[in-house]
């Protein structure tokens, strides 16, 4: 399968693409961290479920905030 619209860029607009694209795959990233940690946080420090909520949603804000 070849893109159309790819090749025809130029060599900084490639470059341009993929800092966008790896941008948007680390900014996922720390999102489904949260979610892969967020057990271990509530087995070795004892927060309840509850507490672990409003700890990933205040990091959510925080992110939606600072974005």
């Amino acid at each position: 399968m070849r893109l159309g619209w790819y090749s025809q860029l130029q060599k900084n607009e490639r470059r341009t693409f993929w800092a966008c694209f790896g941008g948007l795959g680390l900014d996922s990233m720390d999102i489904t961290i949260y979610a892969l940690v967020m057990p271990v946080l509530i087995t070795i420090l004892g927060i309840t479920k509850a507490q672990a909520g409003v700890l990933g949603s205040v990091s959510l804000i925080g992110a939606g905030l600072g974005g």
